[in-house]
């Protein structure tokens, strides 16, 4: 890894020119720098991250998977290629590419479920902070109309040269694996520990356990009316009675279902595509998740990669490949798949967009073997890491698999299950190369066919509609009619820890509320709000140490608890299983749930982009969740009291008692949780 400060935070031009440098030589694994090491089996992958929004912007080009004995190598190459740049220069195709795309996406200001104008204040005091113009960051029109003109003056050129090979303020980071390193510290720690504690006195150890004995009584507490009276806060009388009305209509399209939200857009038109694969096997699901990792990233009949991937940027805001999954409300034995292809282009784009859609779903080439591999083990790397980084979010996919068969989907797509294929494919990639590119195209041609298909558009362009139908829908080849049912079943209980090679670790427990007399409602909504935030977030993090925890319910009738970054797993697991308790002893207090409902509302029902909302609506649609539906919800969240909150307590308890547990961590961790857990697997 190497690191290079920027000058200070004044300096946009140059920050946003390092994110045009970072797409341009590093976004794709046919970008010449990423491509230079691929090709050399120097490192797995390359990367080059903007650190900005402080005082001193800096840049940080790592590359991952490397030999350690080749590390000069991987240098010296990284250099060579650098300075082959800036002699020879860069591609400015490529370079206007990622400016047209980059200006797409900062104009759209489509920050997902973040309101706009937190964001914006954000960027604000980005700059505020330390003295600069508050709407600096706010500027779009001059800056990109500046780089556009100097796009050709070699203005880009000298910027690399001036960061990455004339930088005296830098650094260069090597990091190394280690089986061992974890226990010496900790054995370390533990020694440490020790000695301190045999230096204490009678009166240091009664002091101490004083301390800790007004720590926990603080942290037990609860605030005065008087304190909690100085937040603002919004009453049940602030909120509307019925959820926000997405527009929606069900149309037909060339013989196709078509969902159509007539939404202003600012100009530009979303589109999803849904392929349905209900009938795929579980087995098939990892398969198809790397198929989509791979769209878009190979070779079509028409363009090689990188042709492709620069007309991608001049004509469309975004792509996506993705499987899906919606279950019922209350049904968690079946759901509907989905393989679904999302992309945003400005209506004057929009018909070169649908047409490099088509080439990606009509004219994929699966012959390249060495750039598979090469995604296949970025795919690995990237699993792990995010394993590491956010396994709460794996351990709840795992206990939703127990129960649902949304949940299934998704361990297998985007899961510890998906990771562990991943795994094996590499492993016999060698033998099974010819054999994985013909069973990926089979799938390909197997899913892409009209009889698969609904559409989804959101916008408000009269000529969408028709651009679809003939750049999109009519390429389309036709299949054998067919029911597409659901082939997946819930896995049933499971205990079960997951090694990974760190020191912390992700505790999640769960069931489906519906086999122990409960059911997915608003009253449900609000008594996770509940056991998430006054109960949870003060056992688990606050007393327990982890950085966070939370309750989750999903419509199917899932219900898991989980603990983030959390040093004891095993306390956390005995927490969960208290639940009842809490709810009990909660709502015998008559308390003021007012709090509780606001927040139960506004999660259920947040601001949204167009984007969001024309997705939000397609996800109900799909999950058969009618607005009637919604405002029975609604409605149940806002007449929610302490006595029906305390009537969910015996199916949240037996839920718990009962259900499954996944635990994300050391062996350390895993092993401390004794008999909750039965089966181990090592990441």
């Amino acid at each position: 890894m190497w690191g290079y400060a920027l000058r200070d935070f004044t300096c946009r031009e140059e920050q946003l020119g390092i994110r045009i440098l970072a797409d341009a030589l590093c976004g794709s694994n046919q970008a010449p720098l990423k491509q230079k090491l691929l090709a050399a089996d120097l490192a797995q992958d390359i990367n080059i991250q903007l650190m900005d929004g402080i005082l001193q912007p800096y840049v940080i080009l790592e590359a991952y998977n490397i030999d350690e004995c080749r590390a000069s190598e991987v240098e010296n190459a990284v250099l060579e290629a650098l300075e082959c740049f800036v002699r020879e220069g860069l591609d400015h195709v490529q370079l206007a590419a990622t400016l047209a795309n980059l200006e797409f996406q900062m104009r759209e200001r489509n920050y997902g479920r973040m309101p706009q104008g937190i964001v914006f204040g954000m960027q604000v005091l980005e700059s505020w902070l330390y003295g600069g113009d508050p709407a600096a960051n706010l500027e779009v029109e001059a800056l990109f109309a500046s780089l556009n003109r100097k796009l050709e003056d070699g203005w880009f050129e000298c910027l690399l040269e001036r960061v990455f090979l004339d930088n005296p303020h830098r650094c260069q980071v090597l990091l190394l694996p280690s089986a061992t390193l974890g226990e010496e510290k900790r054995a370390a720690e533990e020694s440490r520990l020790y000695t301190a504690r045999e230096s204490w006195s009678a009166e240091d150890i009664a002091a101490l356990q004083k301390r800790q004995e007004a720590l926990i009584s603080w942290q037990t507490s609860t605030d005065t009316p008087e304190a909690v009276a100085t937040l603002p806060s919004l009453q049940l009388s602030d909120i509307s009675i019925q959820p926000e009305r997405i527009p929606a209509e069900e149309r037909s399209l060339a013989g196709h279902l078509l969902l159509r939200h007539n939404i202003p857009t600012g100009g530009i038109s979303y589109i999803n595509l849904y392929f349905d694969i209900s009938d795929f096997s579980q087995e098939k699901l990892p398969d198809i998740s790397f198929l989509c990792r791979l769209l878009g990233s190979l070779d079509t009949d028409v363009h090689s990669t990188l042709h492709l991937q620069k007309l991608c940027r001049l004509n469309m805001g975004s792509i996506g490949f993705s499987v899906e999954a919606y279950g019922g409300v209350n049904a968690p034995e079946t759901c509907r798949t989905f393989l679904c292809v999302s992309f945003s282009a400005l209506d004057t784009k929009l018909e070169s967009a649908a047409s490099l859609v088509t080439e990606i779903i009509t004219g994929t080439s699966f012959d390249n073997q060495r750039l598979i591999r090469e995604l296949l083990r970025q795919s690995i790397t990237e699993m792990e890491q995010n394993i590491i980084s956010s396994g709460s979010d794996f351990a709840m996919t795992r206990i939703g698999a127990g129960y649902s068969a949304e949940g299934v989907v998704w361990e297998c797509a985007e899961g510890f299950t998906y990771c562990q294929r991943l795994k094996t494919l590499e492993k016999d990639f060698e033998s099974n190369a010819s054999q994985l590119s013909q069973e990926l195209a089979a799938l390909y041609r197997e899913i892409f066919v009209k009889n698969r298909l609904t559409i989804s558009i959101t916008d408000i362009n009269n000529n969408t509609e028709g651009l679809l139908k003939t750049a999109l829908i009519s390429a389309l080849p036709t299949s054998e009619q067919k029911e597409f049912s659901c082939a997946i079943h819930p896995w049933g209980a499971r205990r079960e820890g997951i090694v990974i090679p760190a020191d912390i670790s992700f505790a999640a427990l769960g069931g489906n509320l519906l086999h122990h007399g409960g059911a997915y409602n608003g009253s449900l909504r609000v008594l996770s709000r509940v056991v998430s935030l006054a109960y949870l977030w003060n056992v688990i993090r606050v007393q327990g140490g982890a950085y966070g925890a939370g309750f989750f319910l999903s419509y199917s009738g899932n219900a898991s608890f989980y603990s983030y970054r959390d040093p004891n797993a095993a306390r956390s697991l005995k927490c969960f299983r208290q639940v009842a308790d809490f709810v009990n002893q909660f709502c015998s207090a008559k308390p003021d749930l007012t709090g509780f409902v606001v927040g139960a509302v506004a999660e259920s029902d947040p601001l949204m982009r167009p984007r969001q909302q024309g997705k939000v609506s397609d996800s109900l649609y799909l999950k058969g969740v009618s607005y009637a539906d919604r405002c029975d919800i609604r409605g149940e969240m806002l007449s929610v009291t302490p006595e029906v909150l305390a009537g969910l307590a015996q199916p949240l308890c037996e839920s718990a008692n009962n259900g499954s547990v996944c635990v994300i961590g050391s062996h350390r961790q895993i092993k401390a949780c004794g008999k909750a857990i039965d089966t181990i697997y090592t990441l």
